[in-house]
């Protein structure tokens, strides 16, 4: 199962190791949300929680996942937080942690971060890593790494009022790493390996819809005032979504699987008209998309 494009990898985070950690700790609730103000500063607001009873429940199941008592709130430090900051751009500051759980019981953190010009902050959708994060910022920053770097950013352009929304292309192509390898496998040479395709087997794709029940995954911009006009294609009040995935029902729907997987290349529009048909993911692949402050 291949997710190349840069939009679309948030959209899977567990796809491929359903025993890999996230598949082992339960599903997952994460989201971004930039909300923008008129003289554009504002506040980013990040989300991550995670239902661990999930995973120990699957662990019972196969004789594992003994109670370990309370549980345990994993959070980055503000030193992690304070590096994401800056790597999110120029001007970006950490403001706030909170630990707790969110209204369904699952355990996370929420982090706050304020910035003063939305024209400078840059959000990397893939990578986690801060070290990764730093990097992808400063190589958008080099003119000949420009285009490279804005093709995995969310980038913004605001004067006058007049918001631009500039998201990944799906077209664009990584190179190096797992994605090389995964094209050599495909090459030609040597025998082909049944566990490279995926989990296909209904069985299999049933357990994880099961497990990844209620995991979402999101992306949105929440306008500090009012919306005069815009043409983002999914709107709610003030709230615009960019990027939105229901795993659960993307991993109870096999057909809408190997829609998505089949993704990968395609340009904008062949990739909207994709996910429009697909339950279980919002996505908004305009370029740019444009909001009209009052």
């Amino acid at each position: 199962m291949k997710m190349k494009s840069p939009l679309l990898k948030p959209l899977l985070p567990v796809a491929l190791a359903l025993f890999g950690i996230l598949g082992l700790t339960g599903c997952l609730e994460e989201s971004t949300v930039v909300k923008i103000g008129k003289d554009g500063s504002g506040l980013i607001h990040t989300r991550k929680y995670e239902n661990t009873q999930a995973g120990k429940g699957l662990l019972g199941g196969l004789g594992g996942g003994e109670d370990q008592g309370e549980e345990k709130i994993d959070a980055p430090s503000e030193e992690e937080l304070k590096a994401k900051a800056k790597a999110m751009g120029e001007g970006v500051t950490f403001k706030s942690l909170r630990k707790g759980k969110n209204k369904s019981g699952w355990t996370g953190y929420e982090a706050i971060y304020a910035f003063e010009d939305i024209n400078k902050v840059r959000l990397d959708l893939n990578t986690k890593n801060v070290d990764d994060m730093k990097q992808a910022a400063d190589d958008a920053k080099v003119p000949d790494k420009a285009n490279a770097g804005a093709a995995d950013l969310v980038t913004f352009e605001m004067k006058d009022g007049r918001l631009k929304i500039r998201t990944p292309d799906p077209s664009a192509q990584e190179k190096g790493g797992e994605d090389d390898q995964e094209e050599q496998n495909d090459s030609g040479e040597g025998a082909r390996d049944p566990f490279a395709d995926g989990p296909d087997d209904p069985q299999m794709m049933a357990m994880m819809a099961a497990i990844f029940a209620g995991a979402k995954v999101g992306f949105f911009v929440e306008i500090d005032g009012e919306i005069a006009e815009t043409d983002a294609k999914h709107r709610e009040g003030k709230m615009i979504t960019i990027m939105r995935a229901d795993l659960g029902k993307l991993f109870a729907n096999p057909e809408a699987m190997k829609k998505v997987e089949g993704m990968e290349g395609n340009n904008r529009k062949e990739v909207q008209k994709i996910v429009d048909s697909v339950d279980g993911i919002d996505m908004d692949l305009q370029d740019p998309i444009t909001v009209k402050l009052k």
